[in-house]
């Protein structure tokens, strides 16, 4: 059947958003679709009037934005304690990747049910989903979610922080700094399976601030 040209439009807007206007999880296949349905009258300018959000919304969503506080400048997170809608919390940690230097995004609020919903964004290494497992979330490496029902949420900020992919980070800073070893470890991991022996990266700090005993031992990754 022929595809209306309103419909390639509405068709055309599902892809600006999924790919955030092409910037993720775009291939070539994307392209060739977005162009096929520009062949068939998907006008982008009608497209961008179409996913425009209005003025009290963007406002809102700029104040989510102001109060980030940047995790070793290239984490924006935000903790806020009223309730906002899932889209305009999902919207402020997608633009918070627009600002320079700033390869993930977190941010937390309270809902309606008294949990504490966290939607997170990366555009660099940081792999999100893993960072969310810890507070029972999940999703993909670039956008994730989790709803946490026990505590507030300045208490589930700090799990997050304390969480091993977010102490990694600092581990890393600190070996890059010259303040932490990196060794090779290996581990035998038991489930229901059996065991496999997998190799990690471990950073052992050895320069700590006055008053923390050590050393401190923080697995990053799998290697």
């Amino acid at each position: 059947a022929d595809v209306l040209p309103i419909e390639a439009k509405g068709l055309l807007a599902g892809i600006f958003l999924d790919t955030k206007n092409f910037n993720v999880r775009a291939g070539e296949r994307t392209f060739e679709a977005a162009a096929f349905l520009r062949r068939l009258g998907a006008d982008t300018i009608e497209v961008k009037k179409l996913l425009q959000s209005d003025f009290t919304n963007t406002v809102a969503r700029y104040k989510i934005i102001q109060s980030a506080v940047p995790y070793r400048d290239e984490i924006a997170i935000v903790a806020l304690d009223r309730t906002v809608t899932r889209p305009m919390a999902a919207q402020a940690a997608d633009e918070l990747l627009n600002i320079t230097g700033f390869q993930a995004s977190f941010v937390l609020y309270p809902d309606a049910e008294h949990r504490v919903v966290v939607s997170t964004r990366s555009i660099g290494e940081a792999n999100v989903q893993v960072i969310l497992e810890s507070l029972g979330g999940g999703g993909n490496a670039a956008t994730a979610g989790a709803q946490v029902k026990s505590g507030d949420v300045q208490e589930v900020l700090r799990r997050l922080e304390t969480a091993p992919a977010l102490a990694a980070i600092d581990a890393i800073g600190l070996f890059e700094g010259g303040l932490a070893e990196l060794c090779h470890v290996t581990v035998a991991v038991t489930d229901g399976l059996g065991t496999v022996t997998v190799l990690v990266n471990v950073y052992v700090v050895t320069h700590l601030k006055e008053g923390v005993e050590g050393p401190l031992v923080v697995v990053y990754q799998l290697v």
